[in-house]
């Protein structure tokens, strides 16, 4: 069946795989060469050595590495669930939790690795412009690196102002780091600070998001930051007391953000106006907050804890799955039409895509009918 690009499908199906598989791993990504990867723990006696696992497009398991920690002495995590990748010119390179980045040829090869910050977390890993940008955190010490595709480090700043952890986005303007003492510091592509750090908010910050010429950021007291780049002035609602730890998405309709202790994820307009509310049932938070591409729109796709919503960009119920004890825990993406949904543990587990055979269904339903 085909869809024109302007056009949403008002039914989808779901498909869900079952798997053996007794590793606790992240949802798989697919690379360039059609395979699925994903990183998982190590066996139980083995943890710290982290597991690379390559499969087919039949959810077939093609390949398994075990690659070791370097820090066990910290019992600091090589692979894991919580690794990062980036793939560039048939190469991917994944951040560990023992201070290295490696780097894998597709067919799952460990051609090399660096050691850039010695027992230190290494997250966030994306390539911008003609190099890498990753940042890494340990007690009372976080910094933002950028190296190159032999993993020599080109240079690296320390954000003074951030105890344990930061968020990170980049935008024409440069690189914007928020940190955990509420602070946002601003760097050119070169890692040279543009201007002196300010403080946004008196809590914790999270992850950054730019939309129209704006930085846009939760913070752990409830507030949605807005950091002008043309002004330089920043401006704040205050949508409650719990955390907005979850970037916001940008759409056509606005800008959605997530309450995720609540269960609430809010539509805001450029000038920090509310527009409409949905409220969904948690019985922690929330564990999913994603954009999904889908031809030229974007979908959101919301989870707690067995519940995984699928809606469009103005809040519409397209789909939903409710499964006791599931743990959905990230979106994959849209691949061949498909938008394929991770369980902790399961590499490959449901296949979400427009409804083409007769299968029972969920309609697209109002927005006030999510629970």
């Amino acid at each position: 069946m085909v869809f024109s690009p302007t056009q949403i499908p008002q039914q989808w199906q779901a498909r869900e795989y079952s798997s053996d598989e007794g590793l606790v791993c992240s949802p798989s990504k697919k690379v360039s060469d059609g395979h699925w990867w994903n990183f998982c723990f190590g066996e139980k006696n083995q943890q710290s050595h982290g597991v690379l696992q390559r499969f087919n497009g039949d959810r077939v398991l093609v390949s398994k590495l075990s690659v070791p920690s370097i820090d066990r002495l910290a019992q600091a995590l090589s692979l894991s669930p919580y690794s990062e990748w980036v793939e560039h010119n048939k190469f991917v390179y994944v951040t560990t939790q023992d201070g290295r980045i490696l780097k894998f040829d597709l067919q799952g090869n460990l051609v090399s690795q660096k050691l850039i910050s010695p027992h230190a977390w290494v997250q966030h890993i994306q390539f911008v412009k003609d190099s890498f940008y990753v940042t890494t955190s340990k007690y009372k010490e976080v910094k933002l690196i950028k190296f190159d595709d032999d993993l020599d480090v080109i240079k690296e700043v320390k954000i003074e102002r951030a105890q344990h952890e930061s968020e990170w986005v980049w935008g024409n303007e440069g690189v914007f780091v928020a940190t955990d003492s509420g602070h946002l510091y601003s760097f050119d592509f070169d890692l040279k600070k543009i201007k002196n750090e300010i403080q946004l908010s008196e809590a914790s910050l999270g992850v950054p998001t730019i939309y129209q010429d704006a930085l846009w950021v939760g913070s752990y007291r409830g507030e949605l930051i807005k950091f002008d780049f043309l002004t330089e002035l920043s401006s704040k609602i205050v949508l409650g007391k719990t955390p907005i730890s979850f970037a916001p998405i940008s759409t056509s309709a606005g800008l959605w953000i997530a309450q995720e202790d609540e269960g609430l994820v809010r539509l805001i307009d450029s000038e920090l106006k509310l527009k409409k509310t949905l409220r969904f049932t948690v019985t922690r938070s929330l564990s999913l907050f994603e954009a999904v591409a889908f031809h030229e729109h974007t979908l959101l796709s919301v989870a707690s804890q067995g519940r995984f919503h699928l809606l469009t960009s103005e809040g519409e119920m397209l789909f939903q799955i409710h499964r006791e004890g599931s743990d959905f825990q990230t979106g994959v993406g849209l691949d061949e039409g498909k938008f394929w949904l991770g369980e902790t543990g399961h590499p490959l587990k449901w296949e979400i895509l427009p409804m083409i055979e007769d299968t029972l269904m969920s309609e697209r339903a109002p927005a006030s009918t999510v629970h």
